[in-house]
């Protein structure tokens, strides 16, 4: 109303309006949950949403809602934050949704659907925004540039139509053009309607404006501080969105996710069916330095302690900067022994043995026997000047408990300057260990976990990745001296040996005579005409045997027994032994 002197001009009422939330696409299903490691270590959890605002409108408050995956648990709403510039990644318009290969053809099928139920279409578009109600635009815009997110939106527009609009054939065939009977209608509409009534027009059954709103792709980051979001927790999620008018409403729990990162693993080679792949193992390497020989470490061996250099094929995760831990098993025969009974305990699995034989014979020479390879042969160490970590732990003592023994932790390596991708793809440390007694070994392993940040300090270790058992066996090598003399047609033979490490020793032989029949013994025997030809060639030979069939006993395997080698059979019964009187 306008004044003069008195207030006594009233202007007409204005036309009704209501205020219109932003409207949450994923209103149905709920948020989209998401794992994020920072380069520092942080873990935190990722809130995406799709936020459709009209022009000029967009969203400006936050609320988020999480429960744990339990029963009888309630939701926990956090106090409402601003949705900050950041936190918005990417604007797209609706019409952008018409660049997609598929939207025609939904558009065709809608429209086919509405004219099979009797529906005259008389708007550009037989979808709706859920939004503004008001039909999709079927025209792109060539300037609107698309992004990572948008490109993915625009793939899936069959599900993004399903979500953000409604097709004019679900709003039913009593009113197919009343795109307002989803909502209640306002008392404005209805006078509007009653006055159309009275005197009909032709402006109402005009084509409608098309959609002009935005689909805001928005993210927030919740960190993972131990009192909100705990780690190892099962949580789902929801949220709304305020305009800072109206808060729309909440939507559905998002799907149960489990707030854990798992722990680094070795790459697994493609196994294929029929060559499988072994999964793979910590390599133990004896080490020989260029200025250390054998001799040296054998007659060492109730003092020092033996090198040992283990390598492995470095671990993957989520972080690159990954922490090594390496443990050892010192087995018993006893603990060995039950190892290779895969009973559940702590002691390690038995994958394979491994020996290293040393001799004072060949003080440059050691050998590494495994049961997959051929023999290996310790060379010198040349030095290695690859980036590669590396730990010399303090001598250890065999013990007898099946806990493993903590060797040493190895921190990530760091490469240099204008490296930083190129990481070792395998990774080495040395070790020393008391040489044990004939039976004994050790198997070592290693574990690997993040090392940096929320997830190091509450990330788990991996499982553990085995060696082979590792013994070690000293061949005591001996002088042995073996002579044969021939006299005419009499052979003699003698044989002696020394004592190990002999030094100054003298020998005593006594050389004495061989029969023919022994010096011949080892020939092969020549084999006489066959008494059935065509018929078994066992036994050789045509003299008459007896053959002895076992009648107790029996095994589906053939057999056959030497009378001279059987035990003492039972005396016979005597004649008629079975007939006796009563």
């Amino acid at each position: 109303r306008t004044r003069n002197i008195t207030m006594n001009d009233v202007s007409a009422a204005s036309i009704p309006f209501f205020a219109v939330p932003p409207l949450t696409i994923e209103d149905s299903k709920g948020p989209s949950i998401n794992l994020v490691v920072g380069k520092d270590g942080r873990l935190c959890v990722s809130v995406e949403w799709t936020s459709r605002c009209l022009p000029g409108q967009k969203p400006k408050l936050l609320q988020i809602g999480l429960r744990r995956h339990a029963l009888h648990q309630d939701c926990v709403e956090l106090a409402s934050q601003s949705v900050l510039p950041q936190m918005c990644l990417e604007e797209l318009p609706t019409t952008a949704l018409c660049s997609s290969k598929d939207f025609e053809g939904l558009m065709e099928e809608a429209a086919a659907r509405f004219k099979k139920q009797g529906g005259i279409l008389r708007d550009e578009s037989p979808y709706y925004c859920r939004h503004c109600f008001q039909p999709l635009q079927r025209k792109a815009d060539s300037s609107t540039v698309l992004g990572p997110l948008g490109k993915a939106w625009i793939a899936e527009v069959k599900e993004v139509l399903k979500l953000s609009a409604v097709a004019i054939d679900e709003i039913g065939h009593a009113n197919p053009l009343d795109t307002a009977a989803l909502r209640a209608p306002h008392w404005a509409q209805l006078e509007q309607q009653i006055r159309e009534e009275a005197n009909p027009w032709e402006a109402i059954r005009q084509a409608k404006t098309p959609c002009s709103c935005r689909d805001v792709f928005c993210c927030k980051e919740l960190n993972v501080d131990g009192e909100e979001l705990i780690h190892g927790t099962v949580y789902t999620f929801r949220l709304r969105v305020s305009d800072g008018q109206r808060w729309s409403c909440w939507t559905e729990y998002s799907p149960p996710m489990q707030v854990v990162i798992p722990p680094p693993k070795p790459p697994v080679p493609y196994q294929e069916t029929l060559a499988p792949i072994p999964p793979p193992t910590v390599e133990v390497l004896f080490v020989k330095d260029g200025d250390e020989t054998i001799q040296s470490i054998v007659e060492g061996l109730k003092g020092p302690d033996f090198r040992l250099r283990l390598r492995w094929p470095r671990f993957e995760g989520r972080m690159q900067e990954v922490e090594y831990r390496i443990l050892m098993w010192t087995l018993s025969p006893e603990q060995r022994k039950r190892a290779q009974s895969l009973e559940k305990g702590p002691l390690p699995p038995i994958v394979g043995v491994q020996s290293v034989f040393t001799s004072s014979s060949f003080p440059g020479v050691a050998a590494e026997v495994d049961e997959s390879s051929a023999p290996r042969i310790v060379r010198p160490v040349v030095p290695d000047c690859s980036p590669v970590a590396r730990a010399r732990p303090r001598t250890l003592q065999p013990g007898s408990q099946d806990t493993p023994e903590i060797l040493a932790h190895i921190q990530p390596f760091d490469p240099p300057r204008g490296r930083a991708n190129e990481l070792p793809p395998t990774l080495e440390a040395e070790v020393n260990v008391m040489p044990v007694p004939t039976g004994h070994g050790y198997v070592f392993a290693v574990e690997a976990k993040h090392c940096r940040g929320a997830l190091g300090n509450l990330g788990e270790w991996s499982p553990p990745m085995f060696s082979r058992f590792i013994e070690f066996q000293h061949q005591s090598r001996e002088l042995s001296l073996e002579v044969d003399a021939r006299f005419g047609t009499l052979l003699f033979k003698g044989q002696a040996a020394t004592q190990p490490k002999p030094k100054n020793e003298k020998l005593q032989m006594e050389a004495s005579t061989v029969s023919f029949a022994d010096e011949h013994r080892d020939l092969p025997k020549a084999m006489p005409l066959l008494s059935n030809p065509g018929g078994d060639p066992w036994p050789i030979g045509a003299e008459p045997k007896k053959f002895i069939v076992r009648t107790k006993g029996r095994t589906v395997y053939a057999e056959r027994l030497d009378a001279e080698k059987l035990p003492d059979l039972p005396e016979a019964r005597p004649k008629k032994d079975d007939l006796r009187e009563g």
